[in-house]
């Protein structure tokens, strides 16, 4: 859903689906990941749709400081309307 940001010769990501169904989201919430220009990769984070997590990453990675942060579809509290079930969205931090 989005491009990969660089940092240190590192390519860092998110999907908008991953392992399982959790709250709602068929096929996954999401990930956040690491891989290597090798292709060595890693899971930073899977995303639940909890009210305290995001669920279905959308947007690019901002790399500011020493973190990258990036916003997600669902996941958060329910309260940016009446008929949504999944939640407004939330802003979260990776930090490399």
């Amino acid at each position: 859903m989005a491009g990969l940001v660089a940092v240190k010769g590192v390519l860092y990501g998110t999907t908008s689906g991953g392992d399982g169904t959790y709250n709602g989201c068929h096929f996954g919430c999401g990930t956040a990941f690491a891989i290597t220009t090798t292709g060595s990769e890693r899971t930073l984070h899977v995303f639940s749709g909890s009210p305290n997590d995001g669920a279905r990453p959308r947007s690019d990675l901002v790399s500011l400081g020493r973190n990258l942060y990036r916003t997600t579809y669902n996941g958060g509290l329910s309260t940016c309307s009446e008929t949504d079930n999944f939640g407004c969205g939330t802003v979260f931090r990776i930090t490399p």
